[in-house]
């Protein structure tokens, strides 16, 4: 009797130390006896927390012991600064992870996580995406504007395809790890005010499962700053644009310098807001062009403020050879100017007259050309 309580305390004993740990057991080809590391992240930190000497065959094992109040955490395996692995370990999870240590994030398997294997679904997805934008960058014999409509198509139906995951599992931290993806260029796949809800039903969502992560509070904090950069945006309708006249923006150019809108006073201007990964934005370039060659030598003007950060912007720019002036301040839907001017959508513009007056709002084709004509004469 005596020894079977003895056995069952060790069996608590060794339950309870599982359950307040989680383990990786890894095998990388191409390795050899180097070394492995695993990085902690937080809400924007990283903090590397052991390492290990993989065996001649590549093999390693990590044992991660989780803090009394510590919540389900996200971890890098990482070979080198560019190669690693993403995992979101719980208690009591024995992960195996196996891959081509030379090409890592492309080679993977994981499983012994649901998240982790979610995680791994995404990442597959990402960088099919990122291989097709890779390929289309090299077609230099193809004319700008149909490399840059192909492009746009492709980073639409990643998006697509992260929203149906996230819809799908609200309550997976893999749908964090997706909302907070990014394309090269650090373009994110969302972040515009349009993608509102999806952070509203994340937020929502992951509060039930995980309400103390600092993943999730945080989170909770960035769709708060959305919501309340639409509740201002309401605030400063396009009727009260009207009435108070266009406000100032002051942006740089590619080139480093700044521009203000009112420096253009006296010609005829169409503000317009784009983002290259916007297949309208393209497409109304391409129309766009034409109206701006035929009319810049009488008057016109297009002051583009771009909703995209850095290289994305400059380099549809120089794919699509705009002559007109484009300003950024690499900021994307965040962008003050944007919220100043009321744009919820994109392609957004507004037609100004000589004397700094709003024509119109939104005018695309004739309708566009029509209202240039007339407030040149």
């Amino acid at each position: 009797m005596r020894k079977l309580v003895f056995l069952i305390a060790a069996v608590i004993a060794l339950t309870s130390c599982s359950r307040n740990s989680a383990k990786i057991k890894g095998e990388f080809t191409n390795f050899g006896s180097k070394t492995v590391y695993l990085e902690k992240l937080g809400v924007g930190t990283s903090e590397v927390i052991d390492s290990a000497v993989a065996t001649k065959d590549g093999t390693f094992k990590f044992k991660i012991k989780f803090d009394k109040d510590q919540e389900p955490t996200f971890y890098l395996v990482k070979v080198d600064g560019n190669n690693f692995v993403t995992l979101f370990l719980e208690r009591g999870e024995t992960v195996r992870l196996s891959g081509d240590a030379t090409r890592l994030e492309r080679s993977y398997t994981v499983n012994g996580s649901k998240t982790s294997e979610d995680i791994r679904t995404i990442s597959n997805l990402l960088n099919s995406t990122i291989s097709s934008l890779d390929s289309l960058n090299q077609l230099h014999a193809s004319p700008a504007d149909s490399i840059e409509y192909k492009m746009g198509k492709v980073f639409v139906n990643c998006k697509r395809e992260f929203i149906k995951f996230i819809i799908t599992n609200p309550k997976s931290m893999a749908s964090l790890f997706a909302i907070y993806s990014q394309l090269p260029g650090s373009t994110n796949v969302f972040g515009s005010l349009d993608d509102l809800n999806y952070f509203k039903l994340l937020s929502d969502s992951l509060a039930v499962s995980y309400p103390k992560s600092a993943y999730v509070i945080s989170l909770k904090k960035h769709y708060k700053q959305m919501e309340n950069d639409v509740l201002l945006g309401d605030i400063i309708s396009s009727k009260k644009v009207e009435t108070v006249g266009i406000p100032e923006i002051s942006l740089r150019n590619q080139y480093g310098k700044l521009i203000k809108l009112s420096s253009l006073k006296g010609k005829v201007v169409l503000l317009d807001f784009w983002d290259p990964a916007n297949q309208e934005s393209l497409e109304g370039n391409l129309g766009l062009v034409k109206v701006y060659d035929k009319y810049k030598s009488k008057g016109f003007e297009v002051y583009q403020v771009s909703l995209a950060t850095k290289a994305p912007w400059i380099a549809a720019v120089q794919r699509q050879k705009l002559q007109w002036i484009c300003v950024s301040d690499f900021l994307g839907s965040n962008s003050p100017a944007a919220t100043v001017y009321n744009v919820k959508s994109i392609p957004a513009n507004f037609l100004i007259s000589k004397n700094g007056d709003l024509i119109g709002r939104d005018l695309f084709g004739n309708d566009l050309e029509s209202q240039i004509l007339k407030a040149l004469k």
